[in-house]
């Protein structure tokens, strides 16, 4: 299978897989359509347009990086085909029904990165059409193992949930950073140290998380020690229910991932 790969939108997460497809993929061999000419071109692209009916019939796969709220006018665009062209959607909540729709093609993947991707750190679930061949999901896992590792999921109820979890996760770890920034500027430190104290807590927690083999709560249990500070934070989020705000949270978040157009 030849593997030229259209993004359509060059966003944030748009451009975060143009860059990481580049490590990977010869640069001509990546076509990439924005409306904005000089975004296109800070990201090093070689064949570009601003043109969607340009760029697509030259590509074998398509990644739809396209705000999902813009994308059934986007559609109206379109006057070229895309029924042979294997689609990779990276937009919320389209889900492969309207994908097959608007394309014309059986070969979808619906998927959801996460932030952390354009970092090369992120996780991707995705959901495909029974029509992908082996050599189709070869294909799908190294677009999506240059941003990262990837979930191969059974079901787009699946895959909506995974949204609130690791879609909608890195804002969960900003907030809590954000947080702890706000309350150690309240006990006196500087902004820079309250930054640094968020930073390389939380950082560095992920990578002795990442490290070892000891589960999340066998590393919180480690950590709080019997009449110590940490218990005491521990003693007060237990009384306050915090977990069930968290879980109804993801609830509320699934609700809407599950909205779907």
């Amino acid at each position: 299978m030849k593997n030229k790969i259209a993004i359509i939108g060059a966003g944030n997460m748009g451009g975060a897989f143009f860059r990481g497809l580049a490590k990977h993929f010869p640069i001509q061999d990546l076509l990439l359509c924005d409306h904005n000419l000089d975004k296109m071109k800070a990201l090093g692209a070689k064949v570009f347009s601003t043109d969607a009916n340009e760029i697509i019939p030259k590509a074998d796969i398509i990644i739809l990086a396209v705000k999902p709220q813009s994308y059934l006018d986007f559609c109206q665009t379109i006057k070229v085909k895309m029924d042979q062209k294997l689609i990779i959607s990276i937009m919320a909540r389209v889900t492969l029904k309207t994908l097959k729709q608007t394309t014309g093609s059986a070969k979808i993947v619906r998927s959801m990165p996460n932030l952390p991707a354009q970092v090369e750190a992120g996780l991707t679930g995705w959901v495909a059409t029974k029509d992908l061949s082996p050599t189709d999901k070869k294909i799908v896992e190294k677009i999506f193992s240059a941003l990262g590792d990837s979930i191969e999921l059974k079901t787009e109820k699946a895959l909506n949930a995974l949204t609130p979890l690791s879609g909608s996760g890195p804002a969960y770890f900003f907030y809590i950073c954000e947080l702890l920034e706000e309350k150690a500027k309240k006990m006196g430190f500087t902004k820079d140290q309250a930054k640094k104290m968020a930073e390389k807590t939380f950082i560095g927690s992920a990578k002795v998380f990442q490290e070892n083999t000891m589960t999340a709560a066998e590393w919180r249990k480690a950590v709080t020690g019997k009449g110590g500070t940490t218990e005491a934070a521990f003693d007060h989020f237990q009384k306050k229910n915090l977990a069930k705000i968290f879980d109804e949270g993801i609830e509320k978040g699934q609700k809407r991932a599950d909205e779907t157009i």
